[in-house]
């Protein structure tokens, strides 16, 4: 196992950041990520001002990308960045020095074939939230591009590695500031349900009619009894019950568009 040697630098790591209107954001998120020396980001179109927030910051390359999904896009940045380590990041999170040092530490012995993974701290309408599967979630989200990649998934992307890999759990967590208000977490829903049903389609994944209905219900289940949603109040029913019109979303989408093909 090769052991990268002189990577317990910050500086030797390169943030990869995906953006599309998040001018309230993005400020804030580099900032917090001012110990590295190079962050990507890669901007879908934004009609705000994000771009503009973004030439502010001396550390940060700006790239222009036309949407290639989420795996796709994020790894334009990848392709882009100057180091080998890569820590993917997302406009509405947040680097705590805690984690910053924690990480620098992990890097100093840390083999080539490595991934990181560490907790997140998630918020919704200004609360943490305990349950409701949002706490613990655990995120990989620092790898070596020599072993691996961003996957080809359209939604909820993730690592792919060309072999054996090790993870390393790290502790301190990142800070998610998932939503701010109601309207922009049911319009994410929707949105994410709509590509992975899409996503679905494309691996050749099925959905009985059945499904469509007895699925939302045993996620609410899932998420509100299993993963202690009741735990969080109010803001954990309107979570639970949103994580159930998303599968049901998503199946429905599935379903119709198989249909509409037969037909």
């Amino acid at each position: 196992m090769v052991i990268a040697e002189g990577h317990g630098d910050l500086k030797r790591v390169s943030v990869v950041i995906m953006t599309r209107d998040e001018a309230h954001n993005i400020e804030a998120c580099l900032k917090s990520l001012s110990e590295f020396s190079e962050i990507i980001v890669v901007d879908n179109g934004s009609q705000d001002k994000t771009c503009e927030i973004i030439k502010r910051f001396s550390n940060t390359k700006l790239i222009l990308s036309e949407w290639k999904g989420y795996g796709g896009t994020r790894q334009v940045g990848v392709d882009a960045a100057s180091n080998d380590w890569i820590l993917w990041f997302d406009a509405d999170e947040r680097m705590t020095p805690e984690l910053a040092l924690e990480i620098r530490d992990g890097l100093k012995d840390a083999s080539e074939a490595c991934i990181f993974s560490f907790p997140r701290r998630n918020f919704f309408l200004g609360r943490a939230i305990r349950g409701c599967g949002w706490s613990p979630d655990h995120v990989r989200r620092i790898f070596n591009r020599k072993y691996s990649r961003f996957d080809n998934k359209t939604v909820h992307e993730g690592i792919a590695s060309n072999g054996p890999v090790v993870t390393r759990v790290l502790k301190q967590p990142i800070i998610h500031y998932s939503y701010t208000s109601l309207k922009q977490f049911f319009e994410k829903n929707s949105r994410y349900a709509l590509l992975a049903g899409a996503e679905r389609r494309r691996i050749g994944r099925r959905v009985r009619p059945v499904e469509l209905f007895l699925r939302p219900i045993w996620e609410f289940f899932r998420c509100y009894v299993l993963k202690r949603g009741f735990m969080d109040g109010l803001r954990g029913l309107v979570i639970c019950f949103g994580s159930a019109i998303y599968v049901f979303s998503r199946d429905a989408h599935c379903l119709l568009e198989d249909d509409q093909r037969l037909n």
